[in-house]
């Protein structure tokens, strides 16, 4: 989901109010009255001014538009369009203090049982963090994977950390909130999940214009080979007014 508008923004705090989560998805404490602006002008305001900025290109050259837009309208685009731009956040490998659903102490206790943290400890929240972030920097737990996939997912950093991503977020199941997840206004979705949104007979050009974008073009890949034709990028692509 990328907010283009500030009512728009306005509009995803109220939605995810009941659920206690933050405008970038994470749970954790609902922001409030000057948190609000001090947010939307720290993260979110250059987004928007890119955002409106193609959605103004978008409009003069006549192309389709879906704002606002869900995982069914993705369907509906890749049933209709040859091109198809996929311009959204990627929720990545790192996690954020937000991302912890449980007490530093019961995570400092799972973690203690795994081989790859034994003899590391952290008590508070920022400790955990830096733990489960430095797994991801230097890929540990690659190891767990059968050797084939391990060494080929050593090849590349992206895929590396977001497969160790994924094993953290196994075995931390109900601790943590998972991430490797596309945004939308309808909420946070896996590669798999957007692999089957495309339609089964799209084979036109996808662009994932995504922060991050390599694994998900690397999932459909795997499922759908040369019948699918995407754009992607190895480096986080940061957006600009």
């Amino acid at each position: 989901m990328v907010v283009a508008r500030r009512a728009e923004f306005s509009n995803d705090l109220r939605r995810r109010g009941d659920a206690g989560c933050r405008p970038n998805g994470s749970p954790g404490r609902q922001l409030r009255g000057p948190e609000i602006e001090e947010a939307w002008h720290a993260d979110h305001e250059n987004v928007a001014s890119a955002a409106q900025n193609l959605i103004s290109t978008a409009q003069r050259v006549g192309a389709l538009l879906w704002e606002c837009a869900t995982l069914l309208d993705l369907t509906e685009a890749t049933l209709r369009c040859r091109t198809v731009v996929l311009f959204a956040h990627w929720r990545g490998v790192q996690f954020a203090p937000g991302d912890l659903l449980a007490e530093p102490g019961v995570l400092s206790q799972r973690l203690a049982q795994h081989a790859c943290f034994r003899g590391l400890c952290a008590s508070d929240t920022r400790g955990i963090v830096d733990l489960l972030n430095g797994a991801i920097e230097d890929m540990r737990l690659l190891h767990e994977l059968p050797a084939s996939v391990s060494v080929s997912a050593r090849r590349s950093r992206s895929i590396g950390q977001t497969l160790s991503r994924d094993l953290l977020d196994e075995y931390l199941r109900g601790l943590v909130a998972p991430g490797n997840r596309l945004e939308l206004f309808g909420g946070l979705y896996t590669p798999d999940d957007v692999e089957q949104a495309v339609a089964a007979d799209f084979q036109g050009d996808l662009d994932l214009a995504l922060c991050h974008s390599e694994a998900l073009g690397t999932f459909l890949d795997l499922r759908r080979g040369d019948k699918l034709h995407h754009l992607h990028w190895p480096t986080i692509v940061h957006p600009g007014p």
